[in-house]
């Protein structure tokens, strides 16, 4: 019995329909990846201003309870009796960097609190969500750190 061409493509996919498929597949690929990453990008962000309000509300019992002062101030000190069970330095820093908290040496009512680890592209969205609030940003690229004043 003999096959003709007919019978034979009824029989598997050509090659030039395999490649149309994986051309498909690649374009619905690089269109969701960004969208994934972004959503990435935006809930690391929400989280790392989750922590700073979180670690300005134990910084002002803190202020409160040593007469008005940030002397000695610190992720432990606030761990110890203001910040949630488990908030470490490490653990509330979205881009598996540290936290640390002193007070502002010059300016006694201020500390400084820096993230280290923070990619460029939070940089602005972290200003942006801290700019109505007694904050001032600032970011050094050369080591990626984020550092907030406060008062």
């Amino acid at each position: 019995m003999k096959i003709t061409n007919q019978e034979r493509t009824k029989k598997g996919q050509t090659l030039l329909e395999i490649i149309a498929v994986l051309v498909i597949i690649g374009a619905i690929l690089a269109a969701v990846i960004p969208a994934v990453t972004a959503s990435t990008d935006n809930g690391r962000v929400s989280s790392a201003v989750s922590a700073i309000r979180t670690i300005q509300s134990a910084a002002v019992g803190y202020y409160n309870d040593n007469g008005g002062s940030y002397a000695s101030l610190s992720i432990a000190n606030l761990a110890a009796k203001y910040l949630p069970a488990g908030f470490t330095g490490t653990s509330a820093n979205p881009w598996d960097g540290n936290i640390t908290v002193a007070e502002n040496g010059s300016i006694s009512n201020q500390y400084v609190l820096t993230m280290t680890s923070v990619p460029a592209t939070a940089q602005t969205p972290l200003t942006i969500a801290l700019q109505n609030s007694s904050i001032s940003t600032n970011y050094n690229a050369t080591n990626n750190t984020f550092t907030a004043t406060l008062s």
